[in-house]
């Protein structure tokens, strides 16, 4: 009997110490947290080879805090998330050290206002107000297609679209009007000495030679937007 209790309470301890191990298993986890350095110092900091950012954030129930890094969807999707921004954190199994846990910003809290867009009700798109928007290919080009639709692009109020990085000039459109100069004739005996033509804002005067321009002699005829937009720039 002694050896049969024994054996009985030998494989019940047993039982008992693999329901206990089996309860501290890191299963990893998922909780909201907080972005935000307390300790100082930057919220985002970049990998030294631009690979991923790493988010400074503090567990919202414990105040624990954590280093992970960013949730960049697909790779193709950046936005650094603001101080006090909510998080989801995804830790995954045995994942505790620094950079383990992965960071999904919410986006709709921190030092944000109006995080829905104007157009949510009956549009879909991407939206930043007070950051600028960015869309960046490297060694790629970028398209944009409307197919069997209109492609808009505006910049309403006193936003401008640009064209190029420098040494941008007002774009002409259809019906601008154009000023050309203007002439004037020398009378002479019998008939016109000379034909004068004064260039757009009244530059150096040329007279127009009776025979017909060749090569660099042909007399530089020019004109000028005289009314128009800058609204759109170009290169």
């Amino acid at each position: 009997m002694k050896r049969a209790s024994a054996s009985i309470m030998s494989e019940l301890a047993e039982a008992v110490h693999d329901l206990i191990a089996s309860a501290v298993v890191d299963v990893g986890e998922v909780f909201v947290g907080h972005i935000g350095n307390h300790l100082g110092g930057d919220d985002i900091e970049a990998h030294e080879k631009r690979r991923d950012a790493w988010v400074h954030f503090v567990d919202a129930l414990t105040e624990h805090r954590f280093l992970g890094f960013l949730y960049q969807p697909a790779g193709i999707l950046f936005r650094k998330p603001r101080r006090g921004e909510t998080a989801y954190v995804v830790r995954g199994r045995h994942m505790m050290g620094p950079g383990g846990p992965l960071v999904v910003p919410m986006g709709g809290d921190g030092e944000r206002e109006d995080v829905l867009p104007p157009w949510f009700d009956d549009k879909a798109g991407l939206w930043a107000k007070g950051e600028t928007l960015r869309i960046h290919a490297k060694d790629a080009p970028v398209e944009l297609q409307a197919e069997d639709a209109d492609l808009t692009i505006e910049a309403t109020g006193n936003g401008k679209v640009r064209l190029g990085s420098s040494n941008r000039k007002p774009v002409v459109r259809k019906g601008d009007k154009v000023d050309i100069g203007y002439f004037f004739v020398t009378p002479g005996t019998g008939g016109i000495s000379a034909i004068t033509w004064v260039p757009p804002g009244g530059g150096e005067p040329v007279v127009l030679s009776s025979s017909p321009p060749t090569g660099e002699t042909a007399n530089p005829f020019y004109g000028e937007v005289a009314e128009g937009s800058d609204k759109v720039e170009a290169e």
